[in-house]
């Protein structure tokens, strides 16, 4: 698919809310991509150290440019800091110094620095959280480009996409005055159907193409001969190496994760058992990737046999992502996140029980949701203190709960904010996919992602090679 394709085909998130003059000027290619991994700012100069630079023309580029790549690569690395951090007062200072600076230096920087520039301005404000003035500013970089540009228009479908938030955020606490009392509400809890009155067309029909979750009970048993326990697992994956994550409180990593140590399968379940796994998971870890022997024995239900990523071609962007094993301690939460590209999601219950609250897709702007480096939103708001003086939309927002027992497989659909409590130790495996339900959402957030990552474009010609967009 070509850019102008792209362009044409865009979600709202991607529409600014004032028309571009110069769409023209926005059909561009670019190897550069946002940073996902920056260093944290030390001590009281965030500028200190360097992250990766914009790509400069050695001829075009003077002294001058070394301001707009200090301000661009610090605020980066601002932004990596907490969400609480980040809002501080020294913060914002620092973020409106540079404003200063940045355009002291507009008229008199070259061409290419000017670029960059623009783009450095956009991050100050979109960090000030001002983001209809980024949006102003990279649609300038846009402009001003001699260079393919794609990884701006990319920072452009992130910061609309915020900006898209904030409007629906302004709109509902218009709604909110008019509430009497604001409290949180009571959840709804998820419908419970078993495996031998639900037939693959009735699944689809009433549950993944209106996009509402379900609980199947009595499936997981058809789903493996073994059953599938700590002991199982450290059997068969004993001697994997796995990189474990860790719950961080107010971080922006993708579900408040964080990746920490390395070590065995083995070593890992063992700390489980004898309750010194100090709150690590094993978290989504690909068992086609990385345990082919556990992924040989699982049986896919039927309801998922359509994923169209399992019919991409080997190699490709997630067709081996999952399924993927999760194994928790008790205790231990994912916060609230959204999985990626508007992909379903299913997950089966071997070991263990787990609380899933999760909220429909038009519920997301009151849950405050934060992009920083992706288009998969960190949300402000900590369901376990929920504080609705803080987090007023919260009151406006409705739970949908349920607790997965051992046996059963819930499927949530696809942009659903979700956060998952294991109560007790687990094990469970899960996949997301796409079908016909699903496969415009995930068009779209392919084709954004499509602008830095040539893997995504290809799943996209893929698909459409396939007649499925």
């Amino acid at each position: 698919m070509t850019s102008k394709e792209t362009e044409s085909s865009e979600d709202p998130s991607l529409q600014s809310s004032s028309t571009l003059k110069e769409d023209d000027e926005l059909y561009f290619i670019t190897s550069w991509p946002p940073c996902d991994e920056i260093p944290l700012i030390q001590g009281d100069d965030p500028a200190s150290s360097c992250c990766q630079d914009f790509d400069h023309d050695p001829k075009q580029c003077s002294s001058e440019d070394n301001l707009v790549n200090d301000a661009q690569n610090s605020i980066m690395r601002l932004q990596n800091k907490t969400v609480y951090e980040t809002g501080t007062k020294e913060a914002k200072c620092f973020l409106k110094e540079k404003i200063l600076e940045l355009k002291n230096r507009l008229e008199k920087c070259s061409s290419v620095a000017r670029t960059a520039c623009y783009v450095a301005l956009a991050s100050c404000y979109e960090a000030l959280e001002e983001y209809d003035i980024a949006e102003m500013f990279l649609k300038k970089a846009i402009i001003s480009s001699s260079q393919k540009c794609n990884d701006i228009l990319w920072l452009l479908a992130k910061v609309r996409r915020q900006l898209n938030m904030k409007q629906q955020q302004e709109v509902l606490a218009r709604q909110l005055k008019l509430e009497q009392s604001l409290k949180l509400r009571k959840p709804i809890y998820v419908e419970r159907r078993s495996l031998a009155n639900l037939t693959v067309e009735e699944f689809r029909e009433k549950y993944t193409k209106t996009r509402t979750p379900v609980v199947i009970e009595n499936v997981v048993k058809k789903m493996v001969h073994d059953m599938w326990d700590l002991n199982f697992i450290c059997k068969v994956a004993g001697k994997k190496r796995v990189t474990l994550r860790k719950l961080v409180p107010n971080s922006i990593e993708w579900a408040r994760l964080k990746a920490d140590l390395d070590m065995t399968v083995e070593e890992f379940i063992n700390s489980v058992v004898n309750n010194e796994s100090e709150n690590r998971y094993l978290f989504d870890w690909s068992l086609p990737l990385h345990c082919p022997e556990l992924a040989d024995q699982l049986v896919v239900p039927d309801y998922f046999k359509e994923d169209f990523l399992k019919q991409t071609t080997p190699g490709s962007l997630y067709r081996d992502s999952w399924p993927s094993l999760f194994v928790a301690p008790a205790g231990i939460t994912s916060e609230l996140h959204v999985d990626a590209f508007g992909s379903n999601f299913w997950m089966a219950l071997f070991v263990g029980q787990k609380r899933w609250t999760f909220f429909q897709e038009e519920d997301t702007a009151k849950l405050y949701p934060r992009f920083f480096h992706s288009l998969d939103p960190a949300f402000d708001v900590d369901l376990s203190d929920p504080r609705l003086d803080e987090f007023p939309l919260l009151g406006l927002a409705q739970p949908i709960e349920c607790i997965l027992q051992p046996g059963e497989l819930l499927f949530v659909p696809a942009s659903c904010p979700h956060r998952v409590e294991n109560l007790e130790t687990s094990v469970a495996v899960s996949s997301n996919f796409v079908d016909e339900s699903n496969i415009s959402l995930a068009r779209t957030e392919l084709e954004i992602n499509s602008l830095i990552d040539a893997r995504a474009k290809d799943v996209l010609a893929q698909f459409e090679l396939n007649g499925w967009i």
